[in-house]
């Protein structure tokens, strides 16, 4: 068999099977799994990354030249991606996103300036917002092109940038193309913080009618969106730091519990000595 053959099967396997292919990389050392991605093209090595446990696939990614790890990024589900950069370590992490594109880059460092847990850790920045004065011409013209980040909805804002509510897609669809989205809007959905935990929104009401939700900052002003997959995703990882805190503080409580216990036993069996007199005179 050619060595075409050879790479159109490798090929196929990587977009047929991704996530079997992400297990054998893990499987690898580090070097190794590197080193068969600097051999394969961004959009076939993009997903692979993704699959991959985010601590394995940063210590590929560290291994990569820079305009390799740079290309693979930037062709990665977003979320992923950050995942993944969390873990990058920080002089690499710089130079990375050096090669990535200005806006690509400044987004992956908004994400990354918050902690994990937040909305602002899992939102995206590229998500728009319209003016309320804009014609329905106007942003049916912006969803078509952008059809994956409209989603159901589009958020709107006042002159001043402070979000005001939302218009669906549908409502868009069958309003006359001149109406100003001032006149359709829906003001009752309300916007998430981005300093918000992502545990505390989990059961939020607005999560059974809207797949993305408007992201706002300390001024009300619309940073970007969180959708429903990424809280979601999102939650899987806060658990673990979660059950983390619970079990330091477990063991905090436990030894605070030996010391106290062992003070006592000090009392009982050495009455006399000077730490045991001096406590019993501050207490009479």
């Amino acid at each position: 068999m050619t060595m075409t053959n050879h790479s159109s099967l490798i090929a196929a396997f990587l977009q047929d099977q991704p996530k079997s292919a992400a297990r054998v990389l893990e499987d690898l050392e580090h070097g190794d799994a590197a080193a068969l991605l600097e051999t394969i093209p961004a959009r076939l090595s993009a997903p692979l990354v993704g699959f991959m446990v985010p601590w394995a696939a940063a210590r590929c990614v560290e291994m990569l030249p820079i305009e390799k790890a740079a290309g693979i990024v930037a062709a990665m589900a977003y979320q992923d991606a950050i995942s993944v950069l969390r873990l990058v370590k920080q002089e690499y992490l710089d130079r990375l996103l050096d090669e990535v594109k200005q806006d690509l880059a400044k987004d992956f460092r908004n994400s990354l300036s918050y902690p994990n847990g937040t909305v602002g850790a899992w939102m995206d920045f590229s998500v728009p917002a319209f003016s309320d004065t804009t014609e329905v011409a106007d942003a049916l013209r912006y969803v078509k092109k952008r059809r994956s980040r409209a989603g159901s909805h589009i958020f709107v804002t006042d002159s001043s940038g402070e979000y005001v509510g939302v218009v669906s897609i549908g409502t868009l669809l069958r309003s006359s193309t001149h109406t100003s989205l001032s006149e359709i809007l829906d003001p009752t959905v309300k916007p998430l913080s981005n300093r918000a935990t992502l545990v505390s929104l989990a059961t939020i009401p607005s999560w059974d009618e809207h797949p993305l939700l408007p992201v706002v900052g300390r001024r009300g002003n619309v940073l970007g969106g969180l959708s429903r997959s990424m809280l979601r995703k999102g939650l899987t990882e806060v658990p673990r730091v979660s059950t983390s805190l619970a079990f330091s503080s477990l063991w905090a409580h436990l030894f605070m519990s030996f010391l106290l216990v062992a003070s006592n036993l000090l009392r009982l069996i050495a009455p006399s000595s000077p730490l045991v007199r001096t406590e019993n005179k501050e207490v009479s």
